[in-house]
């Protein structure tokens, strides 16, 4: 049978002009809901940056600003959680430790003192950049680190690499009540896949960067048992990590 010999059927007088007119306001209505929720989320994020103070993305200053943990040099981490079962603070200082770990062994291998980093041009000219003109509307405020120590460059290195790792991935990935649209789902879809080519933490040569993927490999684990203990209500369930 050659399907293509028959005749087409015949043209439709005109479209259904409801279905027409709801096909039309839908699409409109999701125009404008996607436009609003844009307008919002700038808005937001304007706010919230010019709130922004870089010593309180540091893991334990962040959560003794929420009130959610006090300092206690006895502790672990060097704070003491008031909600143990708090997965962002309980597993995030278990990341931030083991990053600061790591670039505690790595700076003090090519700093041997504060003197050798002060007289590092490229690393001075790295920090300025990045406070003068990544962070051009707040480099005048008093609260930059001024990487004149191995411990400041140290705070300032976790923290970036905190920022680009823990934190990124915290807030991109499964943010099921922004994903609850099929606008929104398809956005978080797109944001949330992985590169070919991409670097975990810790997945790089070196005995220093073994040492850092062994420790997060632990770290996991935890993590792992946490999402099957069923007294953790604030942590157990499904989990897929990258």
């Amino acid at each position: 049978l050659n399907l293509t010999n028959h005749p087409p059927p015949p043209p439709t007088s005109s479209a259904d002009p409801w279905t027409s007119s709801l096909s039309a306001r839908d699409t409109q209505n999701l125009k404008t809901k996607e436009r609003s929720e844009n307008e919002t989320l700038h808005e937001k994020s304007k706010d919230i940056y010019f709130k922004y103070i870089w010593i309180q993305v540091i893991t334990y200053h962040t959560y003794i600003s929420r009130g959610v943990a006090v300092k206690d040099p006895s502790a672990p981490h060097g704070v003491r959680l008031l909600i143990e079962d708090y997965p962002y603070a309980s597993d995030g200082l278990e990341i931030w430790d083991a990053i600061k770990s790591w670039v505690e062994e790595y700076v003090s291998f090519y700093y041997k003192s504060a003197e050798e980093l002060q007289k590092d041009p490229e690393l001075q000219a790295w920090w300025k950049e990045l406070v003068e003109v990544g962070h051009g509307d707040l480099k005048d405020k008093p609260w930059w680190q001024k990487i004149l120590t191995r411990e400041e460059l140290v705070e300032a290195s976790t923290t970036l690499i905190w920022i680009a790792s823990a934190l990124h991935a915290d807030v991109k990935l499964g943010q099921y009540p922004y994903g609850e649209t099929l606008i929104d789902l398809t956005v978080i879809e797109i944001l949330s896949r992985h590169e070919s080519d991409e670097f975990y933490l810790g997945q790089r040569d070196g005995e220093a960067f073994k040492r850092f993927g062994k420790n997060l490999e632990e770290i996991e684990k935890k993590l792992i048992e946490k999402n099957n203990d069923e007294t953790l209500r604030n942590c157990y369930g499904p989990t897929k990590m990258p």
